[in-house]
């Protein structure tokens, strides 16, 4: 082996240490597969990156933290010091998430999901959001950290949605609780 292929095997061993079999969620195959996205997943998964940058970016700025133990305000949902959120969003016909399988997310999948984060103890307060609701509040967040906000009127693809406020350390533990769930297409971690 040189040097160079020395220094790769070093530097994979030293990254494959990090990570454990607990930060791998387990895998979800494929049912069926789909040819290409169409306009509304893209939007949906747009409108889901660009929460994730704000809300992320902000708290890097300093635009959403506090620092009060009063806690800080996001959307319409408080956030208490310490804590943060984890949007939970649910499957819409439009997903692409192959779990979803093109079908939304049913009365008691969502029944299911409620119950188990809420018996979840490191669940702090869980809020169920409508599509509209969740589009308000993704909107909210936007003109707060000073984003440019998306037009009005619902865009199709949005999906319904809980935000689950968690203590920081807890929030990987609820996100992998949520990955692969039925009736859940992403989990993303708001605030790290």
């Amino acid at each position: 082996m040189n040097a160079t292929e020395e220094r790769l095997a070093d530097a994979l061993r030293t990254v494959g240490e990090t990570i454990g079999p607990e930060d791998v969620p387990p895998p979800r195959f494929a049912g069926r597969r789909r040819a290409a996205f169409r306009r509304p997943v893209l939007l949906t998964a747009a409108v889901a990156a660009s929460a994730a940058i704000v809300a992320g970016g902000a708290v890097a700025g300093g635009a959403l933290s506090s620092g009060h133990e009063t806690g800080r305000k996001t959307g319409s949902l408080t956030v208490p010091a310490g804590d943060v959120q984890v949007e939970v969003n649910l499957c819409t016909r439009t997903s692409s998430n192959a779990s979803c399988n093109g079908n939304e997310v049913t009365g008691a999948q969502r029944a299911a999901l409620k119950t188990l984060l809420e018996k979840n103890r490191r669940v702090r307060e869980v809020a169920y959001l409508t599509k509209q609701q969740h589009y308000q509040w993704f909107k909210a967040r936007m003109e707060k950290a000073g984003a440019q906000t998306p037009p009005s009127g619902l865009p199709k693809g949005i999906p319904e949605a809980f935000v689950v406020t968690v203590p920081r350390a807890d929030a990987k533990g609820v996100m992998q609780a949520c990955l692969g769930y039925p009736g859940v297409d992403t989990v993303v971690v708001l605030g790290r």
